[in-house]
């Protein structure tokens, strides 16, 4: 992912999505949303057995700070893109919600209303979908917070 323009002046967002084993270009989603985007997570969604790479961008320009998160379905070739009405403080986490068997992003969410110092605020968004057997990348650092894809033993 990387931004178009000048920061605070970005005029859009680029993501792509590459092959690990080539390098080769799968998917490629251009945004007229400018700002700072999270780090990509990874898990299937929809239970075809491929992940879908989720997204988040922060629009950085003017007070009322908001956001979208993008789902890219590399399988598909389709994007979604979801507005929330506040700024994304950090790269989200997919985990399964407590005492279910459904996925849900979390996150820090924040806003700035004019003249104002920041809101911050926990946000929880139900994916609306069951939790896979393993979820691929599921943080910025991984499931585990370690950088790697693989979870010690306890």
């Amino acid at each position: 992912t990387h931004n178009v323009g000048v920061f605070p002046f970005y005029t859009g967002t680029v993501h792509r999505v590459l092959r690990a084993s080539d390098g080769a270009l799968l998917m490629r989603v251009d945004s007229t949303v400018g700002g700072f985007s999270s780090s990509p997570l990874a898990v299937d969604l929809d239970g075809d057995g491929n992940d879908e790479v989720i997204v988040g961008t922060t629009y950085v320009l003017a007070p009322p700070l908001t956001a979208e998160i993008q789902i890219l379905d590399v399988a598909r070739e389709t994007a979604e893109t979801y507005e929330l009405p506040f700024a994304m403080g950090v790269t989200p986490l997919v985990h399964v919600a407590e005492g279910s068997d459904q996925l849900e992003l979390v996150f820090v969410g924040f806003d700035r209303p004019s003249g104002e110092p920041p809101s911050y605020r926990f946000q929880r968004v139900a994916l609306g979908a069951r939790a896979p057997a393993h979820i691929t990348w599921g943080g910025y650092m991984g499931n585990c917070g370690t950088g790697r894809a693989d979870c010690p033993a306890p």
